[in-house]
């Protein structure tokens, strides 16, 4: 298996010196790039978590927890939550094999084509897998942040369970060829996939190390969930060229799967795109996310309205904590490209006309989108005062939202101590 962190590290210089020649002005780009400091180093994780937090991540918030008020509460929330779920049924789809010998879930309806061809959906089926999802994400950062592992076992029930539902390589295909597994009749498309990688990845990084886990547990839930999963999300190759909200996700999701997994097809893929290479990327984050004219292509930055383009931050925050947890500093990529994307939905907050009330009404509705929590992230990089009336705001959570949103640092952001860079995350 390839290195990672060789593969990235390498690709990063490539990509640098790509970028100041694609300038044509080696200074001006240098110059360019010391407006935007980037603070912090990215760090070589060691096995897991290295997902979106690692051991100094998890270090971090128990500290923090003895003394930050807002951490303290809505940890209390999640650990309430976390005691009552371990108790409960476990709550995944039950699963039988019909007349037909078709795999079905008995609870819930199929989707069906109406009088015009288009398939209609119930959606109930997908929104358990989702919740199931959040609750292994969930559960993992309770057992980091308590050391119990009465909630990394739990999950790793859940994961174990949702094997058996996917039923991977078993039973009859759906009778519709346009179905790859088992759970798409049932309203679980390239979107719904992402979504649920994203998050099962995660918990399942969190959860890892569980004593209690067998060479042949740990086999299961990559072989015949994750994977699969992720090879068939791999294969809608639209996402590889796109900055739409959805086509992000669908490639965050392979990236974080690769990433989990260790699998060098699926990570190259996303860097790189379908038969890219670190020389020539055909798309993924390298050869699209970060290309200023398929930025201006897409539109998206420049047109979408603020729920999209929060949608992305939050998905670009997670690629670039996952990458900084394998050595790499996307913050700083293409002369910290990143940070104009984060400005962009914040354009209200420089209108000459803008009043005190004015703005105080803007940022009471922007901070009401999902995904803004990624400003938190973008103030730990950049330093940026503008992101504090969203931090200071925003609610705060541990946990990742329905949409994947990415979780909060609970850092210190009096102005005092940020200036000189007291408790500011690495």
């Amino acid at each position: 298996m390839l290195n990672f962190t060789k593969i990235l590290l390498s690709m990063f210089l490539l990509s640098a010196t790509s970028l100041f020649a694609e300038e044509g002005d080696i200074q001006k780009a240098t110059k360019a790039s010391a407006i935007f400091t980037v603070f912090g180093s990215p760090r070589m994780s060691q096995g897991h978590p290295c997902i979106l937090m690692d051991k100094e991540d998890i270090a971090r918030y128990r500290e923090r927890l003895a003394r930050d008020r807002n951490l303290k509460s809505e940890f209390a929330r999640l650990k309430q939550w976390g005691d009552q779920r371990i108790q409960q049924p476990l709550g995944v789809p039950k699963h039988e094999i019909d007349s037909k010998g078709q795999w079905i879930y008995p609870e819930y309806k199929a989707g069906y084509q109406d009088a015009d061809g288009k398939y209609q959906w119930e959606w109930k089926f997908n929104g358990r897998l989702q919740r199931l999802a959040n609750d292994v994400s969930d559960l993992g950062i309770l057992c980091l942040l308590t050391g119990s592992e009465a909630y990394a076992d739990y999950g790793k029930k859940l994961l174990l369970a949702l094997v058996d539902a996917y039923g991977h390589k078993q039973g009859n295909p759906p009778i519709d060829s346009q179905w790859k597994n088992h759970f798409e009749p049932f309203g679980f498309d390239g979107g719904d996939t992402a979504l649920f990688l994203a998050k099962t990845c995660n918990g399942y990084d969190q959860i890892y190390n569980l004593a209690s886990f067998t060479p042949g547990e740990h086999k299961q839930i990559e072989n015949d969930l994750i994977r699969p999963l992720a090879y068939h999300l791999k294969s809608q190759k639209y996402m590889f060229t796109s900055l739409q909200p959805w086509g992000m996700m669908c490639l965050y999701g392979v990236f974080t799967a690769g990433m989990t997994l260790e699998d060098d097809t699926l990570t190259h893929a996303a860097l790189y795109g379908l038969n890219g290479t670190q020389e020539k990327p055909t798309g993924g984050i390298f050869g699209y996310w970060f290309v200023q004219s398929a930025a201006n292509q897409d539109d998206h930055w420049y047109q979408s309205d603020t729920m999209s383009q929060l949608f992305s931050l939050s998905i670009m925050a997670s690629v670039a904590e996952i990458s900084w947890h394998h050595g790499i500093d996307l913050y700083s990529y293409r002369n910290a490209m990143m940070k104009k994307f984060f400005d962009y939905p914040l354009a209200f907050s420089s209108v000459e006309s803008a009043t005190s009330e004015s703005l105080e009404t803007e940022y009471n509705k922007f901070i009401k989108f999902k995904g803004v929590t990624a400003y938190d992230y973008a103030y730990r990089r950049y330093r940026d005062p503008l992101y504090l009336s969203v931090i200071k705001r925003m609610d705060k959570t541990l946990s990742m939202g329905g949409n994947c949103e990415i979780p909060c640092l609970f850092q210190d952001t009096d102005s005092t101590v940020t200036q000189i860079g007291i408790d500011i995350p690495q």
